[in-house]
């Protein structure tokens, strides 16, 4: 994990990125976000002229822009930079706290690389960050144009949970005697305090705030936590007196949900905090289904790319072979050669077309496993024997180190379709005229398969090493095949991992406890 973060570090210390949002505070606020990632060539613009004038000035590897008319036009900075052959490459990240669908869509279908529901955290910058980097033109861009979802309240939470801000304990122990059947209470006696829980791990999903308060009031507070992309989300009811009338209607213009006035009905707390946690749910599935629409806009077309770079090329590939082949049908050594190139090509699609229905049904949750007594040698002895034709090819010698007897427990489908990936991939990447070891180690309490040859990932395939990349990217088939191994892997029960030396070359790892 440390190797990792190294080497996430190191990618993010290389690009540029151009932060647009009108907020001065939330500006500063992803910039000190993306600081901790390691990024370092950073600009803020504070509108749609500004960033567009910076654009023009420089390129910039990632822009994260706001979608909040009229200040900045996130769909109209997408769609001018898009229309840009240098600005193809950008990765873009739209943040936003509008959830309407058609904002979505159309962010979309401008060429958004991810769509980022306000409030966000650091792991899901970083994860919708590296994501963007991989295939910055997720969904199809359309030249005329016409999802760890965010959550509001933790599913891990068996009841919401209220924060109860006061200086007084004993008003707080009021309130907290009303609400705790039902609700989870947290409290505490100044905003400080406050402010540091709700930037916790464990976050309140509501706040009841007091207004008049010492060193901070409620009004401060509110407008801190409305204006913090971690805690923007946080429904903030105030608890006033009846002569705060003038602070009550502040509270609301800063952000408040509602108000209960002191002294408190518990009648009416319990209802008003009832109806705003419904409508904190509903916001929930709203970006839910937000993330929902970006993530199935993105699998259609990743489907077509699929069809178009992954499945069609290798058809043509035969196609052409046979028709060369029927050429060369007086020639010997041709025929042999193109005949032996065909066996190849129908070998890789098979297993590509096997490896795309295991993974839907894996991923869909559908595949019903049948757990037997399975031999790992004979296993990889077969599936060395089946990639025979594509070692031969390219003159790719198999050398092994395992024996029989290694008896493990499994679906034998998805462990065939394991070895089978592990030696293909072994073999896709490996030089020619160079060699794949395959060594299968039995202990007391393990057996562990090691599928090593001389291949070097880059850093992008190093820090993305298990995971899917766009079909129309260069070496998608093999990061489908490591995808897979690792959707195999988790199937059975296993543990994944990867090595890489300059001098040994790269070893995928499969740990199977006994």
């Amino acid at each position: 994990m440390a190797n990792q973060a190294k080497l996430e570090y190191e990618l993010f210390s290389k690009k540029s990125v151009l932060i647009v949002d009108p907020a001065d505070n939330i500006r500063n606020t992803i910039a000190s976000m993306l600081k901790e990632l390691g990024f370092s060539k950073i600009t803020l613009a504070s509108n749609s002229n500004d960033a567009l004038a910076q654009i023009n000035v420089q390129k910039f590897d990632i822009i994260i822009t706001e979608h909040l008319p009229p200040r900045v036009d996130g769909l109209g900075i997408i769609n001018k930079i898009r229309k840009e052959g240098r600005s193809l490459k950008s990765s873009i990240i739209m943040i936003s706290s509008n959830l309407e669908q058609k904002t979505v869509l159309n962010a979309v279908t401008a060429g958004v690389s991810e769509f980022i529901v306000k409030p966000f955290s650091l792991r899901i910058l970083r994860e919708r960050l590296l994501r963007a980097i991989t295939s910055p033109l997720k969904a199809e861009y359309n030249e005329n144009p016409q999802q760890e979802a965010v959550q509001t309240l933790s599913e891990s939470k068996s009841r919401p949970s209220i924060l109860v801000v006061d200086d007084v304990p004993d008003n707080i122990k009021v309130v907290s005697e009303v609400l705790k059947s039902d609700y989870k209470i947290q409290a505490a006696t100044s905003a400080k305090n406050a402010f540091k829980i709700c930037l916790s791990a464990t976050p309140p999903d509501m706040v009841l705030l007091d207004i008049m308060m010492p060193e901070m009031d409620g009004l401060s507070l509110c407008r801190k936590l409305k204006n913090h992309p971690k805690t923007h989300h946080i429904a903030i009811i105030f608890i006033s007196a009846m002569d705060q009338n003038a602070d009550v209607v502040k509270g609301l213009e800063i952000g408040a949900v509602d108000y209960i006035p002191k002294p408190i009905s518990p009648q009416i707390l319990l209802a008003r905090v009832k109806t705003h946690l419904k409508l904190t749910v509903a916001n929930r599935q709203l970006r839910q289904q937000v993330d929902l629409t970006v993530d199935y806009s993105q699998m259609r077309n990743e489907f077509d790319k699929i069809l178009e770079f992954d499945i069609k090329k290798p058809l043509n590939n035969i196609t052409s072979a046979v028709n060369s082949l029927l050429e060369a049908k007086f020639n010997p050594i041709e025929f042999e050669n193109t005949a032996s190139s065909i066996a190849v090509y129908a070998a890789m699609l098979d297993n590509y077309i096997n490896n795309l229905h295991l993974s839907r049904k894996l991923e869909s949750q559908s595949y019903r496993k049948e757990t037997i007594t399975l031999d790992a040698g004979l296993v990889a002895r077969e599936a060395i024997e089946k990639a025979a034709v594509i070692s031969q090819a390219n003159s790719i010698e198999v050398l092994t180190n395992f024996r029989g007897g290694l008896l493990l427990k499994g679906d034998q489908a998805l462990f065939d379709a394991l070895l089978n990936n592990l030696v293909l991939h072994a073999l896709d990447t490996a030089s020619n005229n160079s060699s794949v070891r395959v060594n299968i180690f039995g202990f007391d309490d393990k057996i562990e398969i090691k599928v090593n040859n001389d291949w070097h990932p880059t850093v992008e395939e190093r820090i993305s090493f298990f995971e899917r990349i766009a079909a129309s990217k260069m070496g998608s088939e093999q990061a489908t095949a490591r995808n897979t191994i690792k959707l195999l892997t988790e199937a059975l029960g296993a543990i994944v991992s990867y090595d890489n030396d300059d001098k040994a070359g790269t070893s995928i790892n499969v740990e199977f406890p006994l």
